[in-house]
């Protein structure tokens, strides 16, 4: 299970009611999602661990979930995570709660994000919204101490990989 929380503009085209979500039980934790009103419309999310950018298109706003999950496992896999790992990832990730945003420095880092995702839509050179994510994923972010958030969920994942030393 996991929280998929999404700023108010986001929550608004959302059909259903919101709840305060549990605790997340994926390694990337909860997922911040807001709407970019672009031509045609997407969706930019990240997650609060990582702080990894997946873009996916808006339409139909009913499957965000089943959009996020294989954006994804693209987006992983060009990151070298394994396959395993991405199905066990993606396996957890199955059930959804939808809430409001609560964590206010992934909501000002995603803010930086869509900046610049404006500027690759407007730009058109990207072919597609994997080629979008990748794009985001290229500015070293601050809080990461300036690392790349594809670089610490790729290291996430090795971490996780590992089996734990038994003293």
């Amino acid at each position: 299970m996991f929280a998929l929380r999404c700023t108010k503009k986001l929550l608004d085209c959302i059909p259903g009611s919101v709840s305060e979500p549990g605790p997340s039980d994926t390694l990337l934790g909860d997922w911040y999602a807001n709407l970019h009103e672009s031509k045609p419309p997407v969706i930019l999310l990240m997650s609060e661990r990582t702080l990894l950018p997946i873009v996916i298109e808006a339409d139909p706003i009913e499957e965000i979930v089943i959009n996020l999950g294989e954006q994804l496992a693209y987006v992983l896999h060009d990151l070298g995570v394994d396959s395993a790992q991405i199905m066990q990832e993606l396996q957890r990730m199955t059930e959804c709660e939808i809430g409001k945003t609560v964590n206010r420095r992934v909501t000002r880092l995603m803010s930086d994000s869509m900046y610049h995702l404006g500027h690759a839509l407007y730009d058109r050179k990207l072919k597609s919204l994997t080629e979008v994510s990748s794009y985001l994923d290229n500015f070293p972010l601050k809080a990461l101490e300036f690392r790349k958030a594809g670089e610490v969920t790729r290291d996430l994942f090795n971490l996780a990989s590992k089996p734990l030393a038994v003293r």
